[in-house]
């Protein structure tokens, strides 16, 4: 079965106050209807368990913290797990993910992201035709790359 690896901070709880942010939580509950859910906090900064029942975010199977996501996704497919989606709210960690070749969904919501997550940032942003062109050119080596196609 697929597994979503959704972020917890910026994606479910507000990084400041510690809110819930309800269009997570529908994400969070739309994507438990059609495959499993890991959580993922990226330190360790004790249990969010408590939090995340009394949010009513109780659908996932359970929860890794580790500062490098990409590093926790191969984790978690050495251990058999079908990672196919990763959420997360920072662009520079959406990139990093694609990167490595996995489907990535960002989560921008305009009233709860870091300033600096925002597409609208004054800094550090690409424009839309790079991130195509990076796409592209991926695309292009992983047709390439024979190890695909002796696969099967």
């Amino acid at each position: 079965m697929n597994v979503a690896l959704i972020a917890i901070e910026g994606v479910l709880r507000k990084s400041v106050g510690g809110t819930l942010i309800p269009e997570g939580r529908r994400l969070y509950v739309s994507l438990a209807n059609t495959g499993r859910i890991v959580l993922v906090q990226y330190a360790d900064i004790g249990s969010n368990q408590e939090w995340l029942e009394l949010n009513g975010c109780v659908q996932h199977d359970f929860l890794v913290h580790g500062p490098d996501i990409v590093l926790l996704v191969n984790q978690l497919r050495r251990q058999g797990y079908d990672v196919d989606l990763v959420v997360v709210p920072d662009p520079a960690e959406a990139q990093r993910l694609i990167a490595a070749g996995l489907n990535t969904l960002l989560f921008t919501h305009a009233e709860y992201a870091h300033p600096e997550w925002r597409p609208d940032a004054p800094k550090g942003v690409q424009s839309w035709s790079a991130i195509t062109d990076r796409v592209a050119a991926e695309a292009r080596a992983k047709a390439k790359d024979t190890r695909a196609r002796n696969e099967g």
